[in-house]
């Protein structure tokens, strides 16, 4: 109800009162007027419904190009007594569409407007016009239609403040979690954090629709049109998350994009707009166009996210991308960096950086002062801290100069203090000539796993050029580091099957690199790894490599999946032979597991859609072929399938996939996650074959205990030549004087062979092993092994053992070994962990050893290559502990 002035009122009235009276005065008597007898109203205004004429519109003109339009006007039009004004970015004028802006004004009584909102898209064209109205309701249309550009006004930045707690709402369906605001300057930007903290308690309710699964939104509603990335500071610690930045445009869709988590890391983030993917499940879908010339909503989201956890987050805002240009590297300029960004570790090299693009690294041996090398290992580390630019691999070009038995290497530093190398054989290079090499960013090896263990390759905290085995001197050179993607240098997209069914046996491969040409890796697990492997392949003549194969325990899949193709349906079956290495966690509460086998599935997908599956219950820690007949396997996508499934036929398969999963549980059976990461499964010679019914084969003999209590390793009497004794020993370093034979002199009668292996006096050991495959029933407590030598040497050997996430080497030492055959037998407590490890040896850790090892250093007046022999490598059940005793044999 309307308020009224009630001094105004009572004036007004008395006014009226006071002017009756003045009437009266002038007038001898009063005429009354008799109502009564007046006739009803009958005025009536006048209408006009003459015929409307023509008009045109006038501004803006047609074609006209600006950032803002205000006023719209149009000429008169004969007759018209109302107006109505339309303007639309489509010429079809369509309203309710969020798709498409569109305006209208109507009862306008002049032929002019003045607007003083803002038109929402930019860089569009919009069309106007007007309807002209008369009092009978007939209507004209301008007799133009006139179209203007709205111009995108220069925006280079728009910050997205973090306000307060209240400002950000947690969805309703999901996980709970806290949110905060931290106002210490966390980041060290002069802004203050937003904080989401959640726990475990949070995250797994045991509500399968909302576990894991939380989302903070904030009102935005700011034009960014100009802008093409956002940034925003992040820190995350705590367990396994996954999050997605989402925004919703102006037309109500959205659109997300995963970030790169570094585990207790401050992190930049950028995150270019024409990445984002756009959610289409539950939400509009309209133009199918990221909008982003107007953001609505900043969205957190938390998916799959099951453990405690923080985020803080600070100074969103869009960007341009190009203003930040040099925060990433596109191509490496060493010129870029002042001296004050190297470090050096272990040798000090000489540095030259040649040109932009290409460095040179001189190192030195023991004869340079100053210079020498220490620990036979070098790297010069840069210190870039920036983002790598769009890419999946690392491009560069490499040369040697020197020692041809060494390694080259590569190595990143993550944001999150994770490490990852990649090494390049010398022997695999041609002295004094550039190889190119194209690196994936998955086929980088862990080298220090320091936080979460994925590889990220984002923001990069320095690279690592270097060397390894090296105790001469030369110089080492990469040049045109860049970064570019993996597809771009394919040469294949699939694997041709050969006619006798062969898809992979790993063999035609040269570096670790050109596995992931082929061969495809998903990144669900985080420690999806492949590589080659020549120690544990299945000890055949003319084996080169097998592939191995990791995952993450208590994660989901990792999947391996190679794409293949022929035109022969005549295969009825798939093989694969596999052999798992996994190893138990070292957690005390896992003691009732007698070991871990991953869960294996196998997969078949068809070039009509379909895909099928084959259930691995549990694989072997010896060398087994399994062949699954086709018909054995189960289709497991019906639903996508819009027609009859077709059964599997070879000339119909697209691609062969294998996952590997395992997740711990304590004793009375409650999830115990260890995100253990030393997982590897051996896999080779994958085949298209004709069983019809399913198969598994042993394909190895691991060394059994006999009835004497005896287990040989190794009697060197499976060997006809040099090159087959090769093809299972191995050099553990890289020196010159190394070299491998076999030899006739033996130690036992009946015997026709031993190891004869060369080291060098007077300097430092070489290193001599095998990959010993032992059943779980040896369970002997020492070792027997005879040796010679042709100088007095002292002779080491070494036991590698897995335990949990850590590689523990025992040590036994023969000391005076000199030039009659000597049987030793020694014990386990007379092994010793050299890193100073206090954990005894025990018969328990027989199944875990990965190599058996034997290193020699002899002395005397000359440096002179000089051989150790080695024979009957036995465990023994009849020797103790304690037992250490050295036999001469006659």
């Amino acid at each position: 109800m309307k308020k009224f002035n009630t001094a105004i009122l009572v004036a007004t009235l008395f006014g009226l009162v006071s002017c009756g009276v003045a009437s009266a005065v002038k007038v001898d008597a009063r005429k009354e007027i008799d109502f009564t007898t007046l006739e009803s109203n009958t005025f009536e205004p006048t209408k006009n419904t003459g015929e409307l004429g023509t008009f045109d519109l006038v501004s803006p003109f047609d074609g006209a190009i600006g950032q803002s339009f205000s006023e719209f006007s149009w000429e008169a039009c004969p007759n018209a007594t109302k107006y109505t004004l339309e303007i639309c970015s489509s010429e079809l004028f369509v309203s309710g569409n969020p798709s498409i802006d569109y305006y209208s004004k109507s009862n306008l009584s002049t032929n002019s407007l003045k607007i003083y909102s803002q038109f929402i898209f930019k860089n569009t064209y919009y069309y106007w016009r007007v309807h002209a109205f008369n009092d009978s309701s007939s209507f004209k249309i301008s007799t133009s239609t006139y179209r203007f550009f709205v111009e995108a006004a220069t925006v280079e930045e728009v910050e997205f403040s973090i306000g307060d707690a209240d400002d950000w709402l947690l969805h309703s369906v999901g996980s709970p979690a806290d949110i905060s605001i931290d106002d210490n300057d966390f980041f060290d930007n002069g802004e203050d954090s937003l904080v989401v903290s959640f726990t475990k308690e949070d995250t797994s309710r045991g509500i399968p629709e909302s576990d894991g699964w939380i989302v903070i939104t904030k009102t935005i509603e700011k034009s960014i049109y100009g802008t093409d990335a956002l940034f925003f500071n992040m820190f995350y610690a705590g367990q396994d998350a996954q999050i997605l930045i989402r925004l919703v445009d102006r037309d109500n869709e959205y659109w997300y994009m995963p970030v790169q988590i570094s585990t207790n890391a401050k992190q930049s983030v950028i995150l270019r707009f024409d990445e984002f993917i756009q959610r289409t499940r539950d939400v509009p879908v309209n133009n199918e166009t990221f909008d982003y010339e107007r953001i609505k909503y900043f969205e957190i989201v938390f998916e799959k996210t099951f453990g405690d956890g923080v985020l803080l987050l600070s100074n969103p805002k869009a960007i341009k991308y190009d203003n930040y240009r040099h925060y990433f590297i596109d191509k490496l300029n060493f010129n870029d960096y002042s001296e004050d960004s190297w470090v050096y570790e272990s040798y000090t090299f000489d540095k030259t950086i040649i040109n932009d693009y290409e460095l040179k690294l001189d190192y030195y041996g023991s004869g340079t002062p100053g210079k020498e090398k220490i620990n036979g290992y070098g790297f010069a580390k840069l210190n870039v801290n920036r983002f790598f630019a769009a890419g999946d691999a690392v491009k560069m070009s490499v040369k040697y100069t020197g020692n041809s038995f060494t390694n080259l290497i590569l190595r990143v530093y993550e944001e999150d203090t994770d490490r990852y190398s990649y090494k390049v054989p010398y022997k695999s290079l041609t002295a004094g000539e550039y190889l190119d090499i194209v690196i994936p960013f998955k086929a980088f090896a862990k080298s220090a796993i320091q936080a979460d263990g994925k590889r990220q390759f984002y923001f990069i905290k320095n690279l690592q050029f270097g060397l390894e085995g090296i105790y001469s001197e030369g110089s080492i050179y990469f040049k045109d580091l860049e970064i570019v993607w993996t597809n771009d240098y394919k040469t294949e997209n699939y694997r041709s099957i050969a006619s006798n069914g062969l898809i992979e046996n790993f063999d035609q491969y040269k570096y670790t690199n050109e596995l992931y040409f082929i061969w495809d890796a998903s990144d669900q697990n985080k420690d999806e790894y492949i590589s080659l492997n020549s120690e544990n392949k299945l000890l055949n003549k003319g084996n080169v490599y097998c592939g191995q194969f990791e995952y993450k325990a208590d994660m989901a899949e990792a999947i391996y999946t190679i794409p293949v193709g022929t035109t022969d349906n005549s295969f009825t079956s798939f093989k694969m032979m596999m052999k798992d290495a996994s190893i138990k966690s070292g957690d005390e509460k896992f003691d009732y597991l007698e070991g871990v086998s991953p869960d294996v599935s196998v997969f078949i997908r068809l070039k009509s859609g379909e895909l099928y599956r084959y259930i691995l219950i549990e694989i072997a820690k010896s060398w087994y072929e399994y062949d699954m007949a086709f018909k054995d396997f189960i289709l497991i996508n019906r639903e996508e399938v819009p027609f009859a499934p077709k059964p599997i036929t070879s000339d119909n398969i697209a691609s062969i996939s294998f996952s590997f999963k395992y997740y711990y549980f304590d004793f009375f059976g409650n999830p115990l996650p260890t995100y253990y990461d030393d997982n590897p499964v051996f896999v080779d010679n994958l085949y298209l074959g004709n069983a019809t019914e399913t198969t598994m084969t042993l394909k190895e003999t691991a060394t059994h205990q006999d009835e004497n209590g005896l287990a040989v390793v190794e009697d060197f009497e499976r060997y006809d030549t040099t090159d087959d004794l090769l093809d299972f020993w191995y050099y553990g370093k890289n020196y010159v004087y190394q070299d491998a034979t076999l030899s006739n002199d033996v130690a036992s009668n009946g015997g026709n062979h031993s190891g004869k292996f060369q080291f060098k006096s007077n300097s430092e050991s070489p290193s001599y092993y095998l990959v010993p495959t032992l059943a779980s029933d040896v369970t002997a407590k020492g070792i027997r092994f005879s040796l010679k030598s042709d100088i007095s040497a002292t002779v080491y050997i070494n036991f590698y053992v897995k335990i949990g996430t850590n590689t523990l080497q025992y040590r036994a030492t023969c000391s005076n070994v000199d030039d009659a055959w000597t049987e030793f037998a020694i014990g386990y407590s007379h092994f010793t962990e050299i890193n100073g490890n206090q954990r005894p040896l025990t018969v328990k850790d027989l199944v875990n050893i990965s190599r058996i090892s034997f290193g020699v250093v002899g002395y005397e007046t000359t440096s002179q290559n000089r051989y150790i022999y080695v024979d009957n490598i036995t465990f023994d059940n009849a020797l103790t502990y304690a037992t250490e005793t050295r036999t001469i044999i006659e």
